[in-house]
């Protein structure tokens, strides 16, 4: 899920895209990916893209009319960032593209095989997780720097907000960056799953396996009551 130009969307399985202004009334829209699951979504430069692990994005400035790009965006389905004017994707094997107009993808270096997890942007950088909880750094999306070699943990999810990174991942790990480099592990008070990370309003929301753990700065962090699992989510129209 992403927000952007004043609304939300949603993608997965089956080609599906649904888009919503208040994040309760939903439009499912139509989109001519061939029915393949859309697993990672991002805002920018007035664009939507959502990215499929079958070698298709699919791209929108409206959300509602979509253009579908084929055979160039291979293995980057794990994640996908903007900023410093271009898209920048992570997927399986280590795989890194960028580009400006989503349309056009350059290869980058990301010196690992293991498969990433997500990507995000802040602070003039990129920052991606992947497997093994390693984390690696990039300033243009193309060459990447190991920044922590792994650690006995999955990380599943990277977001910045006030001018910090927060990364979470399995049996309640969380780790914060002030500057993507040196990284400390927090105490989330749970040994349940993170899956995802937002951040809005002046806080981060952590969700995952009948988790939900809130927090001003990263460092301390309030569970809430939760009886599903959740996976995405996004910051909006003050929601």
């Amino acid at each position: 899920i992403a927000f952007g130009n004043g609304q939300f969307v949603a993608a997965g399985l089956f080609g599906t895209i649904v888009t919503s202004a208040d994040g309760r009334n939903w439009t499912q829209r139509q989109v001519s990916g061939n029915g393949v699951a859309l697993t990672a979504l991002a805002y920018g430069n007035g664009q939507f893209v959502a990215l499929s692990p079958d070698n298709i994005a699919e791209t929108s400035t409206d959300a509602v009319n979509w253009v579908l790009i084929e055979g160039r965006t291979q293995y980057t389905s794990e994640g996908i960032a903007y900023g410093n004017g271009q898209f920048v994707a992570v997927g399986y094997g280590g795989t890194v593209l960028a580009s400006t107009n989503a349309a056009n993808w350059g290869h980058g270096q990301s010196g690992i095989s293991l498969d990433f997890g997500g990507i995000a942007y802040g602070n003039g950088q990129f920052v991606a997780v992947g497997g093994g909880g390693i984390i690696l750094s990039s300033t243009n999306g193309l060459s990447w720097i190991t920044r922590r070699p792994g650690i006995p943990r999955e990380i599943y999810a990277i977001r910045c907000g006030g001018g910090q990174f927060v990364a979470v991942g399995d049996f309640g790990t969380i780790l914060t960056s002030g500057d993507g480099a040196n990284w400390a592990q927090r105490q989330s008070g749970t040994q349940k799953d993170l899956f995802a990370l937002g951040y809005g309003n002046g806080q981060f929301v952590a969700v995952g396996d009948s988790a939900v753990l809130t927090s001003a700065d990263g460092v301390t962090w309030t569970q809430h009551q939760s009886s599903m699992a959740i996976a995405p989510l996004a910051y909006g129209n003050g929601q």
